[in-house]
């Protein structure tokens, strides 16, 4: 027996349907934005060759990924 696959099925005949998304990324903690907002503003904020870096903690390298590091504490209070 072989496997037919119609290429021209009318849209929602194939496969399972889905739930609508809700736009969230569950990967994503919710304090990371608030944290990427309060930066952006900060006057310490330093970029270096395509990378984020606070101009108070340079020894955390990229700011990105201190951001992601719920135990961080901004050096000026604003996260």
């Amino acid at each position: 027996m072989r496997r037919v696959i119609d290429l021209n099925a009318p849209p929602g005949a194939r496969g399972r349907p889905r739930a609508a998304g809700t736009g969230l990324n569950p990967a994503r903690p919710a304090f990371l934005a608030a944290r990427e907002a309060a930066c952006r503003g900060c006057e310490h904020l330093v970029v270096e060759d395509f990378t984020e870096l606070c101009g108070r903690r340079r020894e955390w390298g990229c700011l990105g990924k201190a951001r992601w590091r719920a135990a961080l504490e901004c050096p000026t209070g604003r996260w």
